[in-house]
């Protein structure tokens, strides 16, 4: 299915009725990307999307599966939890680390260390989807 960016979609409204342009955005701005948890639980359900603010909301969760917090990670990506008992809210060189409290700079240098022997597990796939640390993420359109 073809994706559109926002600054595609800019130009094809500028050409309409402001008003009728106003409503077509506001009917567009979908989920940006989605997220599926991969464990044996889960079996790649969809289990979240980030709108177009940023922000990761949960889908509807079942009773054993469902997005329960996201974190942005020092390894740049994003880490979920999910209702399953799968995480990834930490990368694995934050392991131990990173905590609810405040780091310190000597507890960033180390996962620094670390995240150069240690990195996220990630898996490219040919449709386009990226899996990190057990959790595969679709980006559904550009918010560029």
């Amino acid at each position: 299915m073809p994706t559109i960016t926002d600054s595609q979609l800019d130009e094809l409204l500028s050409k309409m009725d402001p008003k009728m342009a106003a409503h077509y955005r506001s009917t567009l701005a979908g989920d940006v990307a989605a997220v599926y948890c991969m464990s044996k639980t889960c079996k790649g359900r969809k289990i979240g999307a980030q709108n177009a603010a940023g922000q990761w909301v949960g889908n509807t969760p079942t009773k054993k599966s469902g997005l329960l917090s996201t974190r942005a990670r020092f390894d740049g990506h994003t880490g979920f939890r999910c209702r399953c008992g799968a995480s990834s809210i930490t990368s694995p060189a934050e392991s131990g680390i990173i905590t609810s409290e405040a780091p310190t700079r000597k507890a960033l240098a180390e996962v620094y260390e670390r995240q150069q022997k240690n990195p996220a597990k990630i898996t490219e796939h040919a449709d386009g989807t990226v899996t990190v640390d057990g959790f595969k993420i679709e980006q559904l359109r550009s918010i560029a």
